[in-house]
């Protein structure tokens, strides 16, 4: 590598620095599009609708996914039927009502379920709440 000579000190391109640099935004991104694509289980079968409005989803979404054996799951952490209201009361007490609600319900999900994940979600004081549904042409 070629040498520079300043008033008496040698200056070098150091190669390893910008080495670790690219190496940290490489591993950044890695987990960062992995977390977007691990936050939506595409094993579920959502229902089919008609008539239906595409929402962008931001950064203050939370994202609850409702299986077919009736498992309730918010951004990939399971729950029992019991804790969703205490989570989700806590999230509000924390961040208030800034962020919007997205329920993913598989179709062979029981309806009970979903009635009781959209109950907890209104008594802990959240109102924007939309779901996830497959586009039927």
């Amino acid at each position: 590598m070629r040498q520079r000579r300043y008033g008496g000190l040698r200056v070098a391109f150091q190669m390893a620095p910008m080495i670790d640099i690219i190496f940290l935004l490489l591993i950044f991104f890695i987990c960062v599009s992995t977390f977007d694509r691990l936050e939506s289980e595409d094993d579920l079968q959502l229902a089919a609708a008609k008539s239906w409005k595409k929402i962008e989803k931001q950064k203050s979404t939370l994202l609850i996914n409702i299986s077919g054996s009736g498992n309730v799951k918010i951004n990939q952490i399971p729950f029992f039927p019991g804790q969703v209201e205490t989570f989700l009361r806590n999230l509000v007490a924390r961040y208030g009502d800034t962020f919007e609600v997205i329920v993913r319900a598989d179709r062979a999900a029981r309806y009970g379920r979903t009635k009781d994940v959209i109950s907890a979600c209104a008594r802990a004081g959240l109102t924007r709440i939309s779901f996830a549904v497959e586009r039927k042409e």
